[in-house]
């Protein structure tokens, strides 16, 4: 086996916030994050105990522990932007809010 050095352009940065930061969050965007962050840990949750108890037939891939990057990430979508989720998509599908949750799950469907 050889080993080949890989040259590379990226621009790595280090981002930190502070109080600054969280102030100049507006409040209602805030609490739609902790809300999605919570309504994620619960399903996620809720899921597993339903494993548990054998109401769920396969297996159960979760993302508890990821409620925060999918809240994140999907905040900070466009309108007409476009994600590719994996087999644990769910949270990003919970996390897309209620308006957005029926245009992600058809457009999912018609590309199957």
């Amino acid at each position: 086996m050889k080993k080949h050095q890989i040259q590379h352009d990226f621009d790595w940065q280090r981002w930190t916030s502070d109080t600054r930061d969280l102030t100049a969050i507006e409040p209602i965007f805030a609490a739609r994050l902790v809300f999605n962050m919570l309504l994620i840990y619960e399903f996620e949750h809720a899921l597993l105990c339903l494993k548990n108890e054998d109401c769920v037939w396969g297996p159960v891939h979760t993302s508890a522990g990821q409620e925060a990057l999918a809240a994140a990430a999907m905040a900070a979508l466009q309108r007409n932007d476009k994600i590719a989720g994996s087999h644990r998509a769910h949270h990003q599908f919970l996390a897309a809010g209620p308006m957005e949750r029926p245009k992600i799950f058809r457009q999912d469907i018609r590309n199957r």
